[in-house]
């Protein structure tokens, strides 16, 4: 369902209105995600595809207006992240652990981290201009826990720190082959209610789901622009936030622990597929792919989020759904071949340099 957006210098028009015909005709029928005249693209903003006809596989594309944006005059696009912020301590070994065992000899690293920490510094170092809306305990943690985003330029007055509240911690272990097992305690991650929510007037919103429900569903109600939801951890979508949202993004285990809630879902999916890439799916029908550069991983903790930030930058600001993928993959990339979370992290630069490998990347 399509609900226009708020009030604002970059307030959309209806994409039915006559004035927006002509876009309409130009796309139709046109094949590809983000097709067409890339100035109507500017000029209209995000839209997406539908299934049409009896052959799943012919799209039509269809305007579905949210942030105008003149081509060389605007800055990237503005991302407000509503999300968490932790303190992780990450543990590594040679091999994780089985139920009931114990592993020795691992070593110990302070990080700072939390999913909504680390996508808001994704999409900051891509270029994209972001406000980080969050909550901290009063126990020393959260300034550190900050830290990144505060060098970056993140803004973060909507940041509240809660008195008698430990700030979020992340226990994480890591394998020698980099791949991972997380365990979180909330602490002011959880108590960040409705009422700490401040998501209007950005060209886009990105939230996941470390933070209360209720907290989700306001900050997607409060949205003025293109919606993003990450849903992990994997748990029930809050329904009223649902049908507000343009694109939900999961890896392979959420899309099935989610599958009866997305099956509904009118939006795009888009799918992380770890080294195989991602793809977009719409009403389970696979409508896009895209390969992962190939990389050695060192530790893929902060791949998934380098992918959300990057990804939700990208289609804010304009790229095709194909590119913002790729671009996405190519973040993940970088992240996955450094160690530790938000500091592997990469900037435009290198991300674009990665993503230049692909086949099919923009130029």
């Amino acid at each position: 369902p399509d609900r226009g957006v708020g009030p604002g210098p970059r307030a959309g028009r209806d994409h039915h209105s006559e004035d927006n015909q002509d876009a309409d005709d130009s796309l139709q029928g046109g094949g590809s995600i983000g097709g067409g005249n890339p100035r109507v693209w500017a000029e209209l903003g995000f839209f997406t595809a539908v299934v049409t006809g009896p052959d799943p596989g012919r799209l039509e594309t269809v305007i579905r207006t949210r942030i105008p944006r003149p081509c060389s005059v605007l800055p990237m696009a503005s991302i407000v992240v509503v999300g968490s912020t932790n303190l992780d301590l990450v543990a590594t070994a040679d091999r994780l652990p089985a139920p009931g065992e114990t592993v020795t000899r691992a070593t110990l690293e302070r990080h700072r981290g939390g999913k909504g920490a680390n996508q808001a510094l994704a999409a900051a170092r891509f270029g994209a201009t972001v406000a980080f809306n969050a909550a901290i305990g009063d126990d020393g943690e959260g300034d550190f826990a900050l830290g990144l985003l505060r060098e970056a330029g993140v803004d973060l007055s909507r940041v509240a720190r809660l008195a008698g509240v430990s700030t979020g911690i992340a226990l994480i272990m890591v394998d020698g082959a980099g791949e991972n097992q997380i365990m979180v305690a909330s602490g002011a991650n959880g108590r960040l209610v409705p009422g700490h929510v401040a998501a209007a007037g950005f060209d886009a919103l990105l939230v996941q789901f470390e933070i209360p429900p209720e907290t989700v569903a306001e900050a997607v109600r409060q949205a003025t622009g293109l919606v993003v939801v990450n849903a992990a951890p994997a748990r029930p979508f809050p329904e009223e936030a649902l049908g507000r949202t343009d694109v939900v993004i999961v890896n392979e285990g959420e899309y099935v622990e989610l599958s009866d809630q997305l099956s509904t879902f009118e939006g795009i999916v888009v799918r992380t597929l770890g080294a195989d890439g991602a793809e977009a799916l719409l009403r389970d029908v696979v409508i896009a792919r895209v390969p992962t550069p190939a990389v050695a991983a060192v530790d893929t903790v902060g791949a998934g989020d380098a992918f959300c930030g990057v990804f939700t930058a990208a289609l804010a600001d304009g790229e095709r759904l194909e590119d913002a993928m790729r671009l996405g993959c190519a973040a993940g990339a970088v992240a996955a071949s450094r160690p530790g979370v938000q500091a592997s992290l990469g900037t435009k630069a290198e991300i674009e340099a990665l993503c230049g490998t692909l086949e099919g990347a923009p130029s």
